[in-house]
């Protein structure tokens, strides 16, 4: 069986880790869900980049991912999400073809049925990537051995 290689073009992947902890509204008297997520700002800067947003704990096991609407000038550039089968993860691709700030709403079902959203932002600048330093980054790739044309 011939070995498979990554291409050195992976679409990149931003990972984001989901936190939704509920607690008692003490007027209402209801349940609501103080969420956050780590990043707390998405900025995608590669084109086909994937998104993956994961529920982890202290998130109670009952919540789920339920959908995602997307907001913006050309919100097409966000894929339809992939929710896995236990509702903890969701995964989408950004196109991330023009510049401009997405406003997605995220929806939510926890085991008691109860439904609730959030809208984290996702920024979107296909220019140049950023580096802090003003250097451009550069790496040296040597061959597989025996896989050499220069030998």
């Amino acid at each position: 069986m011939p070995k498979i290689q990554n291409s050195l073009d992976a679409a990149p992947v931003i990972q984001v880790q989901v936190v939704a902890v509920p607690s008692l509204d003490s007027a209402t008297k209801k349940v609501k869900y103080q969420t956050t997520f780590t990043p707390a700002k998405v900025k995608v800067t590669a084109p086909d980049t994937i998104l993956s947003y994961e529920l982890v704990a202290p998130t109670p096991s009952g919540v789920r991912f339920k959908s995602v609407n997307v907001k913006g000038k050309r919100p097409e550039q966000i894929s339809a999400p992939t929710i896995s089968q236990s509702g903890k993860v969701m995964v989408m691709t950004d196109a991330n073809s023009f510049k401009e700030v997405l406003n997605l709403t995220i929806h939510f079902k926890d085991s008691d049925e109860l439904e609730f959203a959030v809208d984290p932002e996702v920024e979107n600048d296909p220019g140049q990537p950023e580096f802090s330093d003003g250097q451009i980054a550069t790496a040296m790739l040597e061959p597989e051995e025996g896989n050499d044309p220069g030998q």
